[in-house]
C-alpha cells in the first residue's frame, strides 16, 4: 500500500497518499489543542508541560501529562511489530491495513467519546483527569501513523510532526 524504498521514483498516488496523511496528522493535532490544550504529536511540549506541572507541585498533572508520551512510543512500536518486524521474519501479507485499522479505531473511539462528553467539555481547561483516554488515545494514533509512513517510505516521510522534515530541509541545501 504504502511501500516504497528511498531510491525508488515516487508517484503520483504516493505522494497523495503522504499529502492525506500530513493532512490528518494536523487535523489530530489541531483538535487535541482545541478540545483540550495540548498538541498531541509533541512529545517535546509534554516534556515542558511535566516541568511546569513539577514546579506548580501539581503531582497529579506532572505524573498523568509525563505518561502520555508513552501511547506515542506505544502507537510506534505497534507499527513497528506490524511493518519491520515482519518484513524482518519475512512474514508475508499485508502490513499496513493492520496499523491504519488500529489507528482508525483509536481516532473513533477519540470522536465518539468527545461527541458524548467524556473527556470534559470541548476547549475547557486542561485536566489531565478528564482528558487522559483522549490524549492517549490521539497519542496512539499518532505514533502509529508516524511510524508506519516514516518505515514505508524509507525514513524520508514523517506525517505527524514537522521537526524531522524541517531537519531534512536544513540538512538538505548543505
Amino acid at each position: 500500500m504504502f511501500h516504497h524504498k528511498i531510491h525508488d521514483k515516487v508517484g503520483p498516488k504516493t505522494y497523495m497518499d503522504w499529502f492525506l496523511l500530513a493532512f490528518l496528522g494536523g487535523q489530530v493535532n489541531a483538535g487535541g489543542y482545541l478540545s483540550c490544550h495540548r498538541f498531541v504529536s509533541h512529545v517535546t511540549g509534554f516534556a515542558t508541560l511535566v516541568g511546569v506541572s513539577v514546579e506548580k507541585r501539581d503531582w497529579i498533572e506532572a505524573i498523568g501529562t509525563a505518561s502520555i508520551p508513552l501511547y506515542f512510543l506505544l502507537g510506534a512500536t505497534t507499527a513497528a511489530y506490524f511493518t519491520e518486524k515482519r518484513l524482518a521474519a519475512r512474514v508475508h501479507g499485508e502490513r499496513f491495513s493492520p496499523v491504519m485499522t488500529i489507528e482508525a479505531a483509536l481516532l473513533g473511539i477519540a470522536a465518539f467519546g468527545g461527541s458524548r462528553g467524556h473527556f470534559g467539555a470541548f476547549g475547557a481547561p486542561p485536566n489531565i483527569g478528564d482528558n487522559f483516554i483522549l490524549l492517549a488515545c490521539l497519542c496512539g494514533a499518532c505514533g502509529l501513523q508516524n511510524a508506519a509512513i516514516t518505515s514505508a517510505s524509507g525514513s524520508t516521510v514523517r506525517t505527524t510532526h514537522m521537526t524531522g522534515l524541517t531537519t531534512d530541509l536544513g540538512l538538505g541545501p548543505g
